[in-house]
């Protein structure tokens, strides 16, 4: 990343999720970063993938900057979050770098809910994403993220345009010998297959802002329980 690089935010509003804690992360990123030159919020619907794709082309269509941000309306940060992940994204000459994020998944057993990592790595098995559960505290290159929090060169918006041409040239939910892929698991796929690697800071870590924070000290508590091993069993751990 240049010195002189700029960054474009983008983020969803459906009106259910928006949380004063993401209006203040943003405000205190925007008041730390110099970098931020435009951002904008967009509708979403039930469809995220049509309003994912929207982001991508707004960027493209109505700013100049080098980097597209994109960051959940429901997530919090601290102010240097962006700044953290621009050194990351220097540091290995990243054109995609996340922050460490979780999703809150239902334990169909139990029904009980647990903290997952959003990092994956491909198994074997075509189709088949394998979560990371440990990880160092550290840059780690993984096969895909989810798009709570990441940072994506202009580079790879455009080549993936040209590589996949039509509505859905970024995201785009799909079957995969049987399995479904999320949108945002296509667009690191696809980022990979041009020949772009996927990184993910786990030093920076988000809060996705559920009832209570769903974040590294959650999964950290959890992860140190019995319901960590009576769940999720063998683990796979991402390295640097």
């Amino acid at each position: 990343m240049k010195a002189g690089d700029r960054v474009a935010v983008s983020w969803l509003h459906p009106a259910e999720t928006i949380t004063p804690h993401f209006v203040a992360s943003l405000d205190r990123v925007r008041r730390t970063s110099h970098r931020v030159v435009d951002a904008g919020g967009l509708p979403a619907g039930a469809n995220i993938t049509s309003a994912r794709n929207r982001q991508v082309q707004w960027f493209l269509d109505e700013t100049r900057a080098e980097w597209l941000w994109i960051v959940d309306s429901d997530m919090a940060f601290d102010g240097d979050t962006l700044e953290r992940l621009c050194e990351s994204a220097d540091d290995r000459r990243c054109q995609i770098v996340g922050g460490l994020c979780f999703a809150l998944l239902t334990d169909l057993k139990t029904g009980l809910e647990y903290p997952a990592p959003t990092m994956f790595l491909l198994s074997d098995t075509p189709g088949e994403l394998l979560r990371c559960w440990d990880w160092p505290a550290s840059l780690c290159e993984v096969d895909a993220t989810g798009a709570a929090c990441l940072l994506v060169h202009r580079s790879v918006c455009e080549q993936m345009r040209d590589a996949h041409p039509g509505p859905w040239s970024w995201f785009r939910e799909q079957i995969v010998d049987g399995r479904p892929m999320s949108e945002d698991i296509t667009f690191c796929l696809r980022a990979r297959s041009l020949g772009y690697s996927v990184w993910v800071d786990t030093r920076v870590e988000i809060d996705h802002m559920k009832l209570l924070p769903v974040n590294a000290g959650m999964y950290r508590a959890w992860r140190a329980g019995p319901g960590f091993a009576a769940t999720v069993g063998d683990t796979i751990e991402v390295s640097a």
